[in-house]
């Protein structure tokens, strides 16, 4: 019956809508959290929670079948969690999904009398989680940068070029501002590496000739 799993939908997300105003309070006490043992141990079901709202948001599969998040984003929320760095750039991540999805089902007809509600709360966790939210997706791409640096350089066999700029990346990141951010990165390869190896035994070798 179309008319029950439109109403059946009106109360899931009235559901999920109000489990996201609880939001604001759970980030609070997860900031008051000093010991990282206590926090993993509070601030992982957490996220657990709030990707399976946005897993459970607007889908009708969870009242014909089993709905829940899979092993890999378990094991990736898992390792994310860490600080309130990590928690806040979950937390941000799944608004969006949620407003996104809330949008696109307005935008193809479904008038739920929760969406406005959904929408607003959303905004707001995404209010309180932007700044570091932003750090997070920062040393992400910056982490991201070394290794594809790393790679690059290892399958070309420029290991001095890998090895300076790394260095001068790290310099940069860690000391803005500084003498170290105006360092640039070696550019001598192994090959110069190797001649010059070359060119230091043949003098030896004559030198020993001589002698």
């Amino acid at each position: 019956d179309e008319e029950a799993k439109t109403q059946a939908l009106y109360c899931l997300n009235d559901l999920v809508t109000d489990a996201l105003h609880l939001v604001p309070d759970c980030l609070a006490y997860l900031s008051k959290l000093q010991c990282s043992e206590v926090f993993r141990f509070c601030a992982i079901p957490q996220v657990m929670a709030i990707a399976t709202l946005d897993k459970c948001f607007h889908n009708a599969d969870v009242f014909t079948g089993v709905v829940k998040i899979r092993k890999g984003l378990s094991c990736k929320l898992i390792n994310n969690t860490v600080d309130m760095t990590g928690v806040h750039a979950v937390f941000n991540d799944f608004a969006v999904s949620i407003v996104d999805q809330a949008q696109k089902a307005k935008a193809s007809g479904h008038v739920d009398p929760s969406f406005d509600r959904t929408i607003q709360i959303c905004d707001t966790i995404c209010e309180l989680t932007k700044v570091e939210s932003k750090k997070a997706k920062s040393s992400k791409r910056f982490a991201m940068g070394i290794l594809t640096v790393g790679a690059v350089g290892i399958c070309s066999g420029q290991y001095l070029v890998v090895f300076g700029a790394a260095a001068f990346m790290i310099g940069r990141k860690m000391f803005p501002g500084s003498s170290v951010a105006s360092l640039k990165p070696s550019t001598v390869s192994m090959d110069e590496l190797n001649s010059s190896s070359n060119d230091n035994g043949n003098i030896n070798g004559s030198n020993g000739h001589s002698k």
